[in-house]
């Protein structure tokens, strides 16, 4: 089933929304606490929210935009929070493809700037998407990014989570573990794992069913935002028009 997106102002959420997207959490993570999610939302400024065609919520990512600087000028940067699609629902392309439209329209009003996301994750399938969209994402392998960005990345997640981020690891890990992948989404199949990318991740962040994140940085310049929006908008409307399958009939 085809999903549909939109991105709102975090204010506009109301009572039912913000309980359903708290039911998504704790249906797919171990660990979520009512209140600090709902704290954690609080303090984002926007959300996309996935629905079907009944409107009912399938999915969402909290979104932070900060503006900072970096080298003396000044930069934008997208940090999405709290992410999760109904499990029903993956592989559908629709967060990207919202996802990438967002970043594009804020680099398209300030075409000047930097724009970066600040990526933490848990699982590996963001790690993927991260990695397979945009080439300068850090850390993965084999790259070596500037030290001025590394800085950088260092001094937001230290501004942000203070001394639960370790900057020797590039590993957000809180005393108390929280949020936590439920064990059967959490480990990756055999065929994940012929991917370097998934091997670099589950090499990294070997604490990540215990709720440790991988704190990424990944430069969002105007070419790489456009050529993304479009391989997620190519494969969105590729699974849209692949035939289903007819169910096997007993004989």
């Amino acid at each position: 089933m085809t999903l549909r997106s939109r991105v709102v102002p975090r204010a506009s959420l109301d009572e039912g929304r913000r309980r359903r997207m708290l039911a998504l959490m704790e249906a797919c993570y171990d660990g979520v606490v009512a209140e600090r999610f709902y704290r954690d939302l609080d303090q984002k400024h926007f959300v996309i929210v996935l629905e079907d065609a009944d409107g009912e919520l399938m999915g969402f990512s909290t979104l932070l935009l900060l503006e900072e600087q970096l080298d003396g000028r000044t930069v934008d940067v997208v940090f999405s929070g709290d992410t999760v699609i109904d499990p029903a629902h993956w592989g559908s392309k629709a967060l990207q493809t919202a996802f990438g439209r967002f970043c594009l329209e804020r680099k398209l009003a300030h075409p000047r700037r930097r724009l970066f996301w600040l990526l933490l994750t848990k699982g590996f399938r963001t790690y993927l998407l991260a990695v397979n969209y945009f080439p300068q994402t850090f850390p993965k392998p084999g790259a070596a990014p500037p030290s001025s960005l590394v800085a950088f990345r260092d001094r937001l997640a230290t501004t942000l989570w203070g001394d639960a981020y370790d900057a020797t690891r590039e590993i957000l890990h809180f005393a108390e573990a929280r949020d936590r992948v439920r064990a059967p989404l959490s480990p990756p199949p055999p065929e994940a794992l012929q991917h370097e990318a998934v091997r670099f991740f589950m090499a990294r962040n070997p604490g990540a069913d215990a709720g440790d994140e991988l704190v990424c940085l990944v430069p969002l310049p105007l070419r790489d935002l456009a050529r993304a929006l479009v391989r997620a908008s190519t494969k969105a409307v590729s699974a849209r028009l692949r035939p289903r399958r007819r169910p096997a009939v007993a004989m």
